[in-house]
């Protein structure tokens, strides 16, 4: 909230400062003011309409409103800008999957893993979907993440969830549970 009292007086004395408007968006987004951090993106919008940033936090936001579709077109037009994003690949699965495209969804995770490989959100989305099944090569990309040294705490505990969940679905239950244990430990911490 404090936060946000200062973007607004900020704003009121410098309503072009389109960096300020963005973090307000975002301050707006946490608070789950989906509607009114929508309107300050489409001012960003009106300013610059290739904004790459200001398009993917509207994508973002047209999600949590329930325009999915839409939120899914954003998300392809900003990936014509940035084909390389890997993160921006994750929130266009998270559209499709929403939209009902679980192919095109998995698709859009894999293309995250691929340019991001030690992403460990991407698998655990993969995971998520409930119906898909993690081959025996994705299993052993996990464990090969799992042994870096360098891996985000986010990211680690992300693979052991993903790795309970392949686990699991191959009915090795006690070692699933074990990882499922050190991802909610890890995250925890």
């Amino acid at each position: 909230r404090d936060a946000e009292s200062l973007l607004v007086r900020c704003l009121e004395l410098a309503p072009g400062f389109n960096a300020a408007r963005h973090n307000y968006a975002l301050v707006l987004q946490r608070q789950d003011r989906f509607a009114d951090a929508l309107r300050e993106v489409e001012r960003l919008l009106q300013a610059d309409p290739t904004d790459t940033g200001g398009r993917n936090l509207k994508a973002a936001l047209l999600g949590r409103l329930g325009e999915v579709q839409q939120s899914a077109d954003i998300y392809r037009q900003v990936l014509d800008q940035v084909p390389t994003h890997p993160k921006v690949w994750h929130s266009y699965g998270h559209a499709l999957r929403t939209a009902g495209q679980q192919a095109e969804s998995v698709a859009a995770y894999r293309r995250s893993i691929e340019l991001l490989p030690g992403y460990g959100e991407a698998y655990w989305s993969l995971a998520n979907l409930k119906t898909f099944r993690f081959s025996a090569d994705d299993v052993a990309r996990i464990l090969e993440q799992l042994d870096r040294k360098d891996l985000s705490v986010d990211d680690r505990f992300h693979f052991h969830f993903a790795l309970g969940k392949a686990l699991e679905d191959a009915g090795d239950y006690r070692r699933s549970f074990e990882h499922y244990a050190e991802g909610n430990r890890l995250r925890r911490s």
